[in-house]
């Protein structure tokens, strides 16, 4: 490391010896925590700005708040029959479509979804319930009126089909005839108008039958005319019936979280954005009791980009209004971003790697003048990992971002500036890739795959312990 900076290794030593004691004799000035923990702080620092009650408890259960808001939401159905209406629409429209009759699972998950920032500016476009049950009617009627259509329809082709005695014998076709035109348009609310070519050739195999010709231009023409719509509106009408319980549910978790005085971790980004938009840098740095000179954020790919909304207008004005040396180190991995499902915008530090996030720039202008210094280091010695693994990590994440089709995304992952380049032994170490597939013949299904995986590990285990390994040092990671 002292080669890497320039300096002897005794020097490096009395560095760290002097930094270690600063923070020791310092340690008030040192703040060590997750960025929801600093989150929290601004909350309660601005409890009375936002109008929240002074002793409100921070939950972090949100599965068990919205389990909660869940069965408020239930026991509510018998004075809302409008909703339980919806609801039962839609849980009959799941079971026309071999899914669980059981909406609970869903509708879980929507609420949880409801705190992801990526849903957050889409949620606050929603009309109420109400008026989303008004849609889900007026989308309704068009879809009886095209039911209805296909049965009659479906009723004309079996009076036609049963008055001639048409069977497969004196028919051409004639189990497509019947499988589409009688029992699928009978009830085209559970089936898709789905009639092939074959279905509209269907005719008599010894004359002409100039009536059944006429039903099939009736057919297409109202196939043509209705099978995308048809599609469309049921699956409008089922995410509406599912937006609308979703917005109750959350109606009912707002009216729990009022009850209780308490309020999820996961709300406070947006609590706290929204009032620190209004408030001058200077000001909150006041509010808080406390300034901070010098920030450094790890695992920045991770970080959502409310979240680093609410950070940078402290570390911007640490940086271009004191007049101390002041610093900001933020470190990241794109490609080690995995918490994308909750917010994390991996492209935000590859913005700032590339010098082209608007945070630092005047007005957020893309072409506006830098408002601090900023550096990008790379970092291409892997302390970690033996030789083997690293140049089969280069090797694989070369060949995986030559596939992506975003350039930001190739950058991230391609280029001889982010090869690695192993600081172990580079000849040790060892990869190997196994894929398993089910033998010919056998039905593939999760219990036959979970069989053959445990048996590959083992195997592996097997042929290490003979190579000399010991048990401790093997370990199985499993998800």
């Amino acid at each position: 490391m002292w080669e890497e900076i320039g300096i002897s290794a005794k020097e490096l030593q009395q560095r760290a010896a002097g930094a270690a004691s600063h923070m020791l004799h310092n340690y008030s000035t040192l703040n060590v925590g997750t960025i929801d923990q600093f989150t929290h702080r601004l909350v309660r620092t601005f409890t009375r700005d936002l109008e929240l009650d002074d002793n409100f408890e921070v939950r972090l259960d949100l599965d068990g708040m919205i389990e909660e808001a869940l069965e408020l939401l239930y026991s509510s159905l018998g004075e809302a029959p409008a909703l339980r209406a919806s609801l039962a629409a839609w849980m009959q429209e799941r079971m026309n479509r071999e899914k669980s009759h059981n909406p609970d699972r869903d509708l879980k998950r929507e609420g949880k979804e409801s705190f992801n920032e990526d849903t957050w500016t889409e949620l606050a476009h929603l009309p109420g319930p109400e008026r989303m049950l008004e849609l889900e009617g007026e989308l309704n009627q068009e879809l009886t009126s095209i039911v209805d259509e296909g049965k009659k329809l479906a009723q004309q082709a079996f009076t036609h089909l049963k008055a001639q005695g048409y069977t497969k014998d004196n028919f051409t076709y004639y189990p497509q005839a019947k499988k589409h035109f009688v029992e699928l348009w009978s009830n085209l609310r559970s089936n898709d108008l789905e009639a092939g070519v074959q279905a509209f050739k269907t005719k008599p195999k010894k004359s002409a039958d100039a009536e059944w010709e006429a039903f099939l231009e009736l057919a297409q023409s109202f196939q043509e005319r209705n099978q995308r719509k048809l599609l469309l509106l049921k699956q409008a009408t089922e995410k509406l019936q599912q937006l609308s319980a979703t917005r109750a549910l959350m109606d009912k978790f707002n009216a729990l979280q009022e009850e209780q005085n308490t309020m999820p971790l996961s709300a406070f980004n947006k609590l706290i954005s929204e009032e620190l938009q209004k408030e001058p840098t200077a000001f909150i740095y006041a509010r808080l009791g406390e300034k901070f000179w010098h920030f450094y954020i790890d695992e920045f790919q991770d970080t959502s980009e409310m979240q680093f909304d609410n950070l940078h207008p402290l570390i911007e004005h640490t940086l271009t209004k004191d007049e101390n040396p002041n610093s900001a180190l933020i470190v990241g991995d794109a490609k080690q971003s995995i918490y994308r499902w909750r917010g994390g915008r991996a492209e935000q530090f590859m913005a700032l790697v590339d010098n082209v996030h608007p945070s630092n720039r005047f007005q957020q202008h893309p072409s506006g003048h830098e408002l601090y210094y900023r550096e990008t280091v790379q970092l291409p010695k892997n302390f970690r990992t033996y030789g083997n693994i690293v140049h089969f990590n280069n090797s694989f994440f070369e060949h995986l971002g030559k596939r992506l089709t975003v350039p930001a995304h190739q950058s991230a992952y391609t280029g001889a500036q982010l090869q690695q380049v192993p600081d172990k032994d580079p000849l040790k170490g060892e990869v190997v890739v196994d894929f398993i597939s089910v033998p010919e013949g056998e039905t593939k299904n999760a219990q036959r795959y979970a069989e053959a995986v445990c048996s590959q590990v083992k195997t592996t285990i097997e042929a290490l312990l003979k190579r000399g390994h010991s048990y401790n040092d093997v370990a199985l990671l499993v998800r």
